[in-house]
């Protein structure tokens, strides 16, 4: 049976009160996003037997340019719709639907849907019952309140609180669980440059018995918690070596454990990963050749395994290989990974993945800067401005912005880049940005813009001397990012009379 007559035998046996709740459902959660799959659910609504060619001629009259595809979308939200349906008339409310639901709430980014029914769990019992299942619902409500950190970082400090009680009920099976969350947020939203008093603040984590006795961590999976925090505070220490080892020894872990990679073939993924860009932060690329290979080999693994595996290799792998031609300065090899990169870019399939996907198209952007493709430039400019990153990376987005005032410069376009100048400022305030390059950067923006008129070459001298000095203050990776904006803005420095 084909999917065409399985949409057409569901849709014929839904009840009135299911298809309006399908379409009160999908306007709510997804408005206008979905347009052609209504259209689909009228179209086969109207039939009184299934007619295959029919469906067809009236989708293409409609518009409905990829009907395979919006096929399989309208399979998925209409099962997403009669679940939902089920769940708002139920008399009672399960752990397991609720954990259902704050999926759903997650995949469309409605973080009321998350907390609704992540509330509903918690009030319904003490803390000391259905401890682990509450637990879970507080990753994923971690989950819904990080799109906004800037607003709701008092919420997760008390969701954090939440959490650690639920830890004390539930012991060794989440505590390593825990400490990991705990450290890779702080490890994230660190000011930078890092403060002592933000490394303070992990401290009391740091002292714990159980970042301290390896021996507590006895299995697979809390060996790999605790090695993978120790990474990020050594990283955060300037321990880098040591912070290497204790990522390699992840790695490491999975040699002695060969069923847990046909289990957790995405924890595997993610691990490597991290060791190659550990790699990369320390610019030690000599090694990355052949883990690079290694990491094609177990991806082809992957592929041949789950859609979930190939997914999640796939991402990973346009984003280290666009990091890796990023710092060997391989441009035409970064674009031939865009094809590749657009599978997720068009489907719904990365958002588990948004917190890094402004990286590829950091990547993207910079390699059409470089190539000095204005069009194509222009156009993926656009495109990430469409995005809602919110504060994922702010200071990748700041190097973004600033490619995009020199676009408006070259092009002679001096009013744009004024403007776009003038909002760095506001992005800095909201991002609460330190780095100490901004102020020379916008210096030098408005001199090329005649803001600021420099006569004689000591000036130009000036501003280039305090360009590099004030680049060699960043972190080796932050001068990897800027690195050919700072090209741009001397070569323009040099050519300005």
């Amino acid at each position: 049976m084909g999917i065409s007559e399985q949409l057409f035998l569901l849709i014929q046996a839904m009840k009135k009160n299911e298809k309006r709740h399908f379409k009160l459902y999908t306007n709510k959660y997804n408005k206008s996003k979905e347009k052609d799959i209504v259209v689909l659910f009228d179209i086969i609504n109207a039939l009184k037997e299934y007619d295959e060619q029919l469906i067809v001629t009236k989708a293409q009259k409609k518009g409905i340019k990829n009907i395979p595809y919006v096929k399989n979308q309208l399979k998925k939200e209409l099962l997403r719709a009669l679940t939902d349906f089920n769940f708002n008339y139920a008399d009672t409310v399960y752990p397991s639907d609720a954990l259902a639901k704050c999926d759903i709430g997650l995949s469309y980014k409605i973080p009321e849907l998350v907390f609704e029914w992540a509330n509903k769990v918690k009030v319904a019992s003490p803390p000391t019952e259905n401890a682990f299942v509450k637990y879970h619902l507080s990753l994923k409500e971690m989950s819904a309140l990080l799109w906004d950190i800037n607003k709701n970082q008092a919420q997760i400090e008390d969701l954090f609180a939440d959490m650690r009680s639920y830890v004390e009920y539930v012991k060794y099976d989440i505590e390593y669980n825990y400490l990991s969350i705990r450290f890779l947020y702080w490890h994230t939203y660190l000011p930078r440059p890092v403060t002592e008093e933000a490394i303070k603040a992990i401290e009391p984590y740091v002292q714990s018995k159980w970042y301290q006795d390896e021996s507590l961590a006895l299995s697979f999976f809390n060996k790999r918690s605790l090695y993978f925090c120790k990474h990020l505070y050594l990283e955060v220490k300037g321990d880098y070596e040591e912070s290497l080892a204790y990522i390699q020894r992840i790695v490491d872990l999975y040699d002695a454990h060969k069923y847990v990679i046909k289990q957790k073939t995405e924890c595997f993924i993610i691990d490597f990963s991290n060791l190659l860009f550990t790699y990369f932060d320390l610019n030690q690329l000599e090694k990355v050749p052949q883990l690079l290979e290694k990491f094609d080999s177990f991806g082809k693994e992957c592929i041949a395994k789950t859609d979930g595996g190939y997914i999640n290799y796939q991402f990973h792998y346009v984003l280290v290989y666009a990091y890796y031609y990023h710092l060997t300065e391989q441009t035409n090899k970064m674009i031939q990974l865009i094809p590749l990169a657009e599978k997720y870019f068009l489907t719904n399939q990365y958002k588990s993945l948004e917190h890094n996907l402004v990286f590829v198209y950091f990547f993207i952007i910079n390699s059409f800067f470089i190539e000095k493709n204005q069009y194509q430039l222009s156009l993926w400019l656009k495109r990430y401005y469409q995005q809602d990153f919110r504060t994922n990376h702010p200071r990748i987005q700041l190097v973004i912005r600033f490619i995009e005032i020199a676009f408006q410069i070259e092009n002679g376009h001096f009013k744009l880049a004024k403007s776009f100048l003038e909002r760095i400022k506001y992005f800095k305030n909201k991002m609460k940005l330190t780095l100490p390059i901004i102020p020379i950067y916008s210096s030098i923006f408005r001199h090329l813009m005649r803001d600021k008129i420099v006569n004689g070459s000591e000036k130009k001298l000036e501003l280039i001397n305090s360009l590099k000095e004030n680049t060699q203050q960043m972190s080796g990776t932050n001068q990897r990012y800027y690195r050919d904006v700072e090209r741009w803005l001397i070569n323009n420095l040099e050519q300005d009379k």
